[in-house]
């Protein structure tokens, strides 16, 4: 398809393209644009709540070289289905509603996305993500692969409804400039990456809207996030209020359960993150730390900002010096730019 164009009137209920039961489409090169393509309103379940695409059952959508303009609502996977984008575009053409790049609800555990030097930005109204994790009103369970992706200047980079479980394992990830999150785990989270930046995030003006920084996972739930050369920075508003400069607004929010697991560093395979300016107020933090009683947290090898809460000149955490006195370095307790404990504990060196 050399160059779609939808110039009709979209009703949110009718997919454009639809890959069901056990089919299977490959789209090459091309752009699929207009007005036509992906709803304003819900819609229904069955057509993918208003999506351009909708992948369901045990169907399988290729797009390779792409780009999608759409109104509101790009491509949803639901069941056991799969999508897989190489060298794609999502945009959104209307941002006047809730809307999402790529959404994966409705799953029985299988349904899957894998994206490679893929781009998803622009769903910018609030409750909207770049890729959207969503319960349907029951247990839902899907996996994201991201190498080489971008998910930008939406409501939220990656969105977790309360019953969703959202795996995640990425490579070279870039968040940024998100109004609200880079990612908000309302459901459960199981996040890996490796490589990239959550950044930007959660800059919007003030609004009614709550704010999440660069990533929350706040829920009660059994969370696990590993992070590896990842640059967590400017996730804050410039304005300080009670809303921006509540500690969930932070770089990274850890909390969750006892079964809960945080590693973002440790003595045997050093995090080499950067957790720096995401202190909107004195209430925000580049880690805090909210976990479940007996949760450490394993930050070893990490950069912060540098002469404050005892991180030395160059923004490291070494033992001998306070507050690493001992070893291995653990504190459960504290509040500064650079950390917040408030429950568990933070392991900042050994």
């Amino acid at each position: 398809v050399t160059n779609y164009v939808s110039d009709g009137t979209a009703n949110g209920q009718l997919a454009i393209v639809v890959v069901a039961d056990t089919a299977q489409l490959t789209i090459i090169g091309g752009t699929w644009d207009g007005q036509g393509l992906g709803g304003d309103s819900q819609g229904l379940m069955r057509n993918g709540y208003g999506a351009a695409f909708h992948v369901f059952g045990n169907g399988k959508l290729r797009a390779e070289g792409v780009t999608f303009a759409v109104n509101t609502r790009g491509i949803a996977v639901s069941g056991e289905a799969s999508l897989e984008l190489i060298g794609c575009t999502i945009n959104a053409r209307s941002r006047g509603a809730v809307g999402y790049g790529v959404m994966l609800f409705n799953s029985k555990g299988a349904g899957r996305m894998v994206a490679v030097d893929t781009t998803i930005r622009g769903f910018s109204w609030h409750g909207s993500g770049a890729i959207y994790f969503v319960d349907d009103g029951g247990p839902s369970t899907a996996t994201a692969t991201l190498t080489n992706v971008t998910l930008a200047d939406s409501g939220v980079g990656i969105n977790v409804s309360a019953q969703s479980t959202a795996v995640v394992r990425a490579t070279n990830l870039k968040i940024t400039n998100n109004l609200f999150s880079g990612v908000y785990c309302g459901g459960t989270c199981d996040i890996d990456v490796a490589g990239g930046a959550i950044s930007g995030n959660a800059a919007h003006n003030p609004t009614p809207f709550g704010y999440h920084g660069g990533i929350w996972l706040g829920s009660p739930q059994p969370h696990k996030l590993k992070l590896r050369n990842v640059a967590v920075i400017n996730n804050r508003n410039a304005t300080i209020d009670g809303n921006t400069n509540n500690n969930g607004n932070s770089g990274v929010t850890l909390a969750g359960t006892v079964a809960s697991m945080f590693d973002l560093g440790t003595a045997a395979s050093p995090g080499a993150n950067t957790f720096m300016g995401n202190d909107t107020g004195p209430s925000t933090t580049g880690i805090n730390v909210q976990a479940a009683p007996g949760v450490t947290v394993s930050a070893v090898g990490n950069t912060f900002a540098a002469g404050v809460q005892g991180a030395d000149a160059l923004g490291k955490y070494v033992v001998g010096a306070a507050p690493c006195t001992a070893s291995p370095c653990v504190v459960t307790s504290g509040g500064g730019p650079n950390y917040i404990v408030t429950s568990g504990s933070l392991r900042l060196a050994d």
